[in-house]
């Protein structure tokens, strides 16, 4: 590690959690230059989530991960949460991750080429360069109560997410192709196809803890339908799409799964944060990987352009104003988050309160994520 890296991870952690600290190399400060009017909100949740992690007899917060300040460390965080975890078991995490994605890049069912003209092996090579600093992270930070089982499970779950990413382009017999294996439907006769039925033989003997809402989600979203519709008439419209298109189902299945939770996600009382939630991801997922998407979008790399900082421009008619007013109404689900929770706190039973709590955890982690990874901001990132 650099001067730098090494100052950062220090200040992560408490002196006693620091040899579980995974080591940070990048800092990308996606939100660099905001209007001095914006202050971040004071949330209720932050000192519940705080006080629960005290008390010895809560049933989500585990010995498996860690409480950090990215802030102590001179991280970027662009949140009011304060809600943030690291996962203990990132190196066998991280491990399994860049197994998986090696069996991706060897297999030869999966050589086909998307209508991109990337193969996926070519995809699997590129998100196994310098995979450690890339979405891998998002296993460690944004589902850190799993045991060292689930966070393999998880790392090697999120490698299908990402390389299936830019397989949604793909011709509907290649994608039929993937789906079967995730429903073990189709035999295994490649080592990746084999290592994919053992990962939801595993998930499977986790079902009535979440194991098996992980695999009903991740197909689900495999099997979205790609392209968005040719306009969209409001912002609401706009977020319902995109809490699709960014696997919020998915992740929240994730999130329940790392507690061990049987709680019912649909559950009527829940949909309001649900879809709070869902919204979040979309703000902070959009501010993070804005530049990044817009350059590709301008040198016609792809073919759209779905993020919520572009299209408040365009329904807003705010033109270089996206990003301050995407975060200002991240800024204002987190406060909506708040009030919501404080509003459910008697009438939720506690299995659905520590998975509520999980959530938010989950959102801050998603924070960190965009900052930390070189995904979003790449070699100008990197702690020198």
């Amino acid at each position: 590690m650099s001067d730098k890296s090494d100052i950062a991870t220090e200040s992560l952690a408490s002196p006693a959690d620091k040899r579980h600290l995974f080591p940070v190399q990048y800092s990308y400060n996606y939100l660099d230059s905001l209007p001095e009017f914006f202050r971040l909100p004071s949330l209720k949740l932050n000192d519940a989530f705080h006080e629960q992690a005290a008390c010895s007899a809560s049933s989500f917060l585990s010995t498996n991960a860690i409480t950090i300040s990215p802030e102590a460390a001179g991280l970027p965080r662009w949140t009011a949460l304060n809600c943030f975890r690291q996962s203990k078991h990132w190196n066998a995490a991280l491990a399994a991750g860049i197994e998986q994605l090696k069996l991706f890049a060897a297999d030869d069912f999966y050589g086909e080429r998307t209508r991109k003209g990337q193969s996926f092996r070519q995809v699997s090579s590129k998100l196994l360069q310098n995979a450690e600093n890339g979405f891998l992270r998002f296993t460690l930070y944004m589902f850190p109560e799993c045991d060292e089982h689930k966070a393999k499970l998880m790392a090697i779950v999120m490698v299908y997410v990402f390389v299936f990413d830019d397989l949604w382009e793909a011709h509907e017999d290649t994608k039929e192709g993937f789906i079967s294996h995730l429903r073990t439907q189709a035999p295994a006769r490649t080592p990746l196809q084999i290592s994919i039925e053992n990962t939801i033989r595993d998930l499977q003997s986790y079902a009535a803890r979440g194991g098996q809402d992980v695999i009903d989600m991740l197909v689900e979203f495999c099997a979205h339908p790609p392209p968005p519709p040719a306009q969209f008439i409001n912002l609401d419209e706009f977020l319902a799409y995109r809490r699709d298109d960014a696997a919020v189902r998915y992740v929240l299945a994730c999130t329940k799964f790392s507690i061990g939770s049987s709680i019912e996600i649909n559950s009527p009382k829940l949909q309001t944060l649900v879809r709070l939630f869902g919204n979040h991801i979309v703000y902070v997922n959009d501010l993070g990987s804005y530049e990044k998407e817009k350059l590709a979008y301008d040198e016609g790399k792809v073919e759209y352009l779905i993020n919520t900082v572009h299209m408040v421009e365009e329904l807003l008619s705010v033109p270089g104003q996206g990003k301050t007013v995407t975060y200002g109404l991240q800024l204002q689900v987190e406060c909506d988050i708040d009030a919501e929770i404080g509003r459910l706190k008697e009438e939720l039973m506690d299995d659905e309160y520590d998975f509520v709590m999980a959530c938010v955890a989950t959102l801050a982690g998603n924070v960190l994520c965009s900052s930390i990874m070189d995904r979003y901001g790449g070699d100008k990132a990197k702690l020198a």
